[in-house]
């Protein structure tokens, strides 16, 4: 009397098509397909607006307009949040090697020898 769940997460809704061909061969196996609708503009936005204050990251790094001009492209093409996620990972990461390239070239001035 064992029993044995399986569950699979895919991007696309041909996933038991493709690869699982043998679930449709009896009723009893056959899935059960859940469809989430891909993210809206304000969906993405809200999501990563409240990231953002949730980091420690300064309000001002990433615009307010560039997180809506990301979420509407996002929501366009795919609706998928980790894309959207992502560029903002890779966004953060380029702001901050881009201030420590200027934290670096600067001079040092100490402040005690300006007499």
């Amino acid at each position: 009397n064992s029993r044995l769940s399986l569950i699979g997460i895919a991007n696309t809704l041909d996933l038991t098509d493709r690869v699982l061909p043998r679930l449709q061969v009896k009723e009893a196996y056959r899935p059960t397909l859940l469809h989430y609708p891909p993210y809206t503009k304000l969906q993405i936005m809200e999501i990563i607006n409240k990231r953002l204050q949730e980091s420690d990251v300064e309000k001002d790094v990433i615009a307010p307009r560039a997180v809506a001009y990301l979420a509407g492209k996002i929501s366009t093409l795919s609706g998928d949040i980790r894309k959207a996620l992502d560029i903002c990972r890779r966004a953060l990461e380029m702001a901050e090697t881009s201030s420590r390239r200027h934290s670096l070239n600067k001079p040092l001035t100490p402040r005690g020898l300006n007499s």
